[in-house]
């Protein structure tokens, strides 16, 4: 049996859901790792600037970004 092919509208409200639950999901994260993704996954800013943001050092931002990715990964069940 084989699944039929999502419609344009069905995958545009799949694609809706995800965001969302990506959203809910960020939400839930420590601050200071929340702002940190945004500003490097979201904005695509680089380390230095969010350091000079948060008045802290590179290697802070980078494991701030680092370690919220892991714990998004983690509650999404997937693995380092």
């Amino acid at each position: 049996m084989q699944r039929p092919r999502l419609g344009a509208d069905d995958a545009r409200l799949v694609e809706l859901m995800a965001d969302e639950v990506s959203a809910q999901l960020l939400a839930e994260l420590p601050e200071d790792e929340r702002r940190a993704i945004q500003a490097h996954v979201l904005e695509g800013r680089e380390y230095a600037e969010i350091a000079a943001g948060a008045v802290i050092s590179e290697p802070a931002a980078r494991m701030r970004v680092s370690r919220g990715l892991g714990r998004l990964r983690a509650r999404m069940g997937g693995q380092r």
